[in-house]
């Protein structure tokens, strides 16, 4: 995720939890984050969770459609 966020040039805060404990004091300040699950991408109200939605949805966001694939197979090997 991280280095599409800087391919795409989206900027983002990168946080990182060590371990259960730090995420569960941290989990306190995501409320509004519906299932506080990682990792999980918050665009203005919107939350896209899910390794694999995230690149969809930034690519979509970014207008760089050319990254999802041109042709059916394209887009399979991608997912």
């Amino acid at each position: 995720m991280r280095f599409l966020l800087e391919y795409l040039e989206v900027p983002f805060e990168d946080r990182r939890y060590t371990g259960l404990e730090q995420w569960q004091q941290e989990k306190q300040a995501f409320q509004d984050n519906p299932i506080a699950q990682t990792p999980f991408l918050k665009d203005g109200d919107r939350y896209v969770f899910e390794s694999g939605a995230i690149p969809i949805y930034l690519a979509n966001r970014t207008n760089r459609k050319d990254l999802l694939g041109s042709t059916a197979e394209e887009q399979v090997a991608m997912a």
